[in-house]
């Protein structure tokens, strides 16, 4: 029995499809970002999607596009964070923190130059959902219809993590804390872009050597959330947080009492039962077309 952090198991149940080749929009150091498009015909609205961490727009994320466009009408990016799949950049790196933000402005302005009268929404799933939470904290953001995470990472002060006596269980295989310490002392003028956390995929996922096995500082710190609090009385762009009941990693229950302080104005929660943190990519595409849905309307019915 192979023992992993998560079940593959259902996501690679998928029937296989013809995948898109990317496209590339270029930010605005030069780093060319790859995209994967599904357009409807007649698109009721778009959306941008991100990976998880170490991850790229391989099927189970082109297949959630694919989804939306021919059952929901929704114009749908997937994109490769820099130094992710088909983007340019060095492996699990960036030049600054700022800039892998920067990177989600640019990819917002291509997409609303193509479908200008289109809402536009912000997806994503794991550690996309925590650079797009980020982002949303950010001040220079651009205004969107709504950012909706799917099984969000939270960070390591959020407490939400669940602790794992075997270590074969956890995601993160090693953490090397100098790196944090050198760069965070430094204001990243050292170790900015020294590997600072490992994940643990197993062999069978490495197959596939797009798939990233560990985040320098400055990566690990664009997608983290690290003052979880401050970083969600920061936003101001109508949020909803989806947790799934039987994650591997993070505590659900954690996340709803984390959730019951967000202000109800801003944000709305629902929790997936008998979801698993990869599983819930299986439901993604009713989960973000609903949310779609209630954001337009703003409805509180879920």
């Amino acid at each position: 029995m192979i023992i992993s952090p998560f079940s593959f198991t259902e996501i690679q149940q998928i029937r296989p499809f013809e995948l898109k080749q990317p496209s590339h929009v270029v930010a605005s150091d030069g780093c060319k970002l790859a995209y994967y498009s599904y357009i409807p015909k007649a698109p009721r609205a778009a959306m941008i999607f991100y990976h998880g961490a170490g991850l790229y727009g391989n099927s189970i994320h082109q297949w959630i596009a694919k989804e939306l466009a021919e059952k929901h009408g929704v114009a749908s990016y997937i994109v490769d964070i820099r130094g992710h799949g088909n983007s340019a950049g060095a492996r699990g790196d960036a030049p600054t923190i700022e800039i892998v933000w920067d990177d989600v402005s640019s990819m917002v302005n291509c997409v609303r130059a193509t479908h200008p009268k289109l809402p536009l929404y912000l997806a994503a799933h794991s550690s996309g959902a925590g650079l797009l939470l980020n982002y949303a904290a950010w001040p220079k953001h651009q205004k969107v219809d709504g950012v909706i995470v799917l099984a969000p990472y939270l960070g390591p002060m959020s407490g939400v993590l669940k602790e794992h006596k075997d270590p074969a269980l956890s995601f993160v295989k090693k953490v090397r804390s100098w790196v944090y310490i050198v760069a965070g002392m430094s204001n990243g003028y050292f170790c900015a872009h020294t590997p600072a956390v490992y994940f643990n995929y197993p062999d069978e996922i490495l197959k596939d050597n797009n798939i990233l096995t560990y985040y320098t500082y400055t990566m690990s710190c664009a997608t983290t959330p690290y003052e979880t609090k401050k970083v969600f009385e920061a936003i101001t762009l109508p949020t909803v947080l989806i947790s799934a009941s039987e994650d591997e990693q993070f505590d659900a229950t954690a996340m709803v009492k984390l959730a019951d302080s967000i202000p109800a104005t801003t944000y709305h929660f629902a929790e997936i039962v008998n979801a698993k943190h990869l599983t819930i990519l299986l439901q993604a595409p009713d989960l973000i077309a609903k949310s779609i849905d209630r954001l337009h309307t703003k409805s509180s019915h879920f």
